[in-house]
C-alpha cells in the first residue's frame, strides 16, 4: 500500500508541476503583472520551481550535486520561497508608496533577452537563461519590472529571486 501511495504522490507532483509555470518568458511576465494588478501576490508561489524541479534542472545541466547540497536545498528552499514572496509584497508596496494604483497600471511591452551562463562544472556547457523586461506606465510615469533570470524546466518557465522594480527616467 505504501508503494501505491508513493506512486500516486509522484504522479500528483508531476501533474501539479505541469500546471504551474508558464509556457514562455513573456507569459511569465504577463502572469506576474496580472498578480500585481489583482492584488494576488500569494499566487506567485506557483511561478517558482519546486526543490525537486531544481534538482532535475541541476542534473540535466551536469551541475555537481552531493547529498549535503541536496539536503540543504530541500531544507532551506521553503524559507527562500517565503522570503521571495515577502520581496514581491514589498515591491508591490513600494509601488503603492510611489502612488501607483496597480489595477490601473498599463503594460507597454514585455521583452526577453537570452543570456548564456557558463556552467561552472562543465567546460563546454552553458545554461540558457532569459531576462524579462516589462515596461509599464501609470499616468505619466514609466516603470520597469525586471525578471533577471527565468529558467525553463520541462517546457515551463519559472522565476528566480532576482526581481527588480524601478521608475524609468525620461531624458
Amino acid at each position: 500500500m505504501k508503494f501505491i501511495a508513493t506512486i500516486l504522490f509522484g504522479l500528483f507532483s508531476s501533474f501539479s508541476s505541469q500546471i504551474f509555470g508558464q509556457s514562455s518568458p513573456e507569459a511569465l511576465g504577463k502572469s506576474l503583472i496580472n498578480c500585481f494588478q489583482g492584488d494576488s501576490i500569494s499566487q506567485l508561489k506557483k511561478h517558482f520551481p519546486s526543490a525537486d524541479q531544481l534538482l532535475v534542472y541541476a542534473e540535466k545541466h551536469n551541475m555537481e550535486l552531493n547529498d549535503e547540497k541536496i539536503s540543504a536545498l530541500k531544507e532551506n528552499y521553503p524559507m527562500l520561497i517565503i522570503e521571495l514572496n515577502s520581496k514581491l509584497i514589498d515591491l508591490q508596496k513600494d509601488g503603492l508608496k510611489k502612488g501607483i494604483e496597480w489595477k490601473m497600471i498599463q503594460t507597454d511591452s514585455i521583452r526577453t533577452s537570452l543570456k548564456k551562463s557558463p556552467n561552472a562544472n562543465m567546460e563546454n556547457d552553458s545554461i540558457e537563461i532569459n531576462r524579462v523586461d516589462i515596461d509599464l506606465h501609470y499616468r505619466s510615469n514609466n516603470y520597469r519590472l525586471v525578471l533577471e533570470n527565468t529558467i525553463e524546466i520541462d517546457g515551463k518557465w519559472y522565476l528566480d529571486n532576482k526581481i527588480y522594480f524601478r521608475e524609468m527616467n525620461e531624458d
